[in-house]
């Protein structure tokens, strides 16, 4: 008995499951099967980009323990594409740690990140905090589309209101484009339209205008094809036209033709 504590540990210890140093695909799929959450955890550390990103997958779906997940989210030092990749629709309140990855400022391609979060539910809150107040605008302007068909109210209020106001065209293009099919938007479109400073804005606005079918669209968009100065609104006014059935807008194109 004076001998128990040193063996009882070592015999506790071999019951519980140890994570493997390597993992196949094959066995993330058996681990998944069989809840063996140490080996779905080593499937995050394998040098295979595939097997990472189907262990990220098994592990949101099947619900098992994810502590391991929100550990391993980076991969070589930076965020790992293939493991928010698995992460996909995931929206689990627990995923939620995945938004941290956007705290760093210095963070390699934070704007490629935020489109790699967008796919994921659980980190919203995090992208709306991005929208309103990250330093970098294109971070900024790359969240903004987590507003997109939003339902509710005040959000598109406030995207509005970045379209309206913001110093960076960037981020008013992004709000422009968010605002696609939002009927509240409608006159801050049309106006953004008409006087926005930046012909990117003016493009993506007019983009977005279409959608709620305003009866003087074909005017509008025939003068930003035949009198835009800049090429990248006549440009935007000629691919949304292109499409078209429209009597106007045929004879704006064929009048277009015509002039070149």
């Amino acid at each position: 008995m004076k001998l128990a504590h040193l063996w009882l540990p070592l015999l506790l210890g071999a019951c519980v499951p140890q994570e493997p140093s390597y993992v196949s695909k094959k066995d993330v799929e058996h681990a998944a099967a069989t809840g063996d959450t140490p080996s779905l955890c080593a499937g995050l550390k394998m040098k295979d980009e595939s097997t990472r990103s189907l262990a990220a997958e098994k592990l949101k779906d099947y619900g098992l323990e994810q502590d391991c997940l929100c550990q391993r989210l980076t991969y070589d030092g930076r965020w790992d594409p293939s493991i928010l990749g698995g992460l996909n629709r995931g929206d689990d309140p627990k995923l939620a740690c995945v938004g941290t990855l956007l705290d760093d400022p210095q963070a390699p391609d934070r704007v490629a990140l935020v489109g790699a979060m967008l796919k994921i539910p659980a980190v919203r809150a995090r992208l709306v905090t991005a929208a309103e107040s990250d330093t970098d605008p294109a971070v900024r302007a790359a969240a903004i589309t987590v507003f997109q068909a939003t339902k509710d109210t005040s959000e598109a209020q406030k995207v509005t209101g970045w379209l309206q106001s913001d110093p960076d065209p960037g981020v008013r293009a992004a709000a422009a484009a968010a605002l696609f099919g939002q009927p509240t938007a409608d006159a801050a479109l049309a106006e953004a339209v008409r006087k926005d400073a930046d012909p990117k804005v003016r493009g993506a606005a007019l983009v977005a205008w279409h959608v709620g079918k305003p009866a003087n669209f074909a005017e509008v968009a025939c003068a930003m094809l035949m009198e835009d100065p800049e090429p990248a609104a006549r440009l935007a006014a000629l691919t949304e036209m292109k499409a078209t059935r429209d009597p106007a807008l045929l004879a704006c194109l064929k009048q277009r033709a015509m002039t070149e």
